[in-house]
């Protein structure tokens, strides 16, 4: 499983999300800058950032998280010891 992490350069929510990961000791495998990578939007159909993307080893998107409301580090990790097994 691969944790992508999509953003802008000006987001207050990423910021957040930053904060978030860190807090929780969170690796992102990818990170993404849609103002330095726009094909990226398109390419995960991204609707609005921060965007979480949870990857199988084929790049399947499993599941995502878009913006930072209800989100904690708990809820990132139960995300990923979800799709981890």
């Amino acid at each position: 499983m691969r944790l992508v992490k999509i953003m802008k350069t000006v987001c207050p929510q990423c910021t957040l999300l930053d904060i978030l990961l860190k807090s929780g000791g969170i690796t992102v495998d990818e990170v993404h800058n849609v103002d330095h990578e726009p094909g990226i939007i398109e390419k995960y159909n991204i609707m609005g950032t921060p965007t979480l993307l949870f990857l199988d080893d084929d790049g399947n998107e499993l599941e995502r998280i878009v913006g930072t409301r209800n989100v904690s580090p708990e809820v990132i990790e139960a995300k990923i010891a979800k799709w981890s097994q």
